[in-house]
């Protein structure tokens, strides 16, 4: 193969990378400090749209990976970190329910999750040892 085909290569392979679509929904990086620990902890989230789940990371380490359930804004998961239990619960009301179907059920979902969170959005609780940590918005 010569050099022009391998620029085309190159280029066709840019372009399609370009316009495939990012399904993944990023929490803004959260610090929390636990007691006894010698630095700040990094607690990050992502939420795939097409597969439905939620990770949650802990300095880089992924600590819980979960899926919610068909048809349902909320979702519960533990991991461990560091020696110490970490929970989340989730509420989702877009891009869970959404994704899924339009009309009445989203319209229920959205406000089920307004009236639980008091804000609308899709969020996750994190806590360390039952201790809230972090509010993660996606």
């Amino acid at each position: 193969m010569d050099a022009r085909h391998i620029g085309f290569a190159i280029v066709a392979c840019g372009l399609a990378a370009c316009a495939a679509q990012d399904t993944k929904l990023y929490a803004q990086e959260k610090e929390y400090v636990p007691p006894q620990a010698e630095a700040p902890w990094k607690i990050n989230g992502e939420f795939d749209k097409e597969e439905y789940t939620v990770a949650i990371s802990i300095n880089g380490e992924n600590v819980i990976r979960s899926r919610f359930p068909p048809y349902t804004p909320r979702l519960t998961a533990e991991g461990q970190y560091d020696g110490r239990s970490v929970q989340t619960l989730c509420m989702f009301s877009t891009d869970v329910i959404a994704g899924r179907n339009s009309g009445f059920e989203l319209q229920l979902a959205q406000a089920i999750v307004a009236k639980t969170t008091r804000t609308g959005g899709n969020t996750c609780e994190v806590q360390v040892e039952g201790q809230p940590a972090a509010t993660l918005y996606f």
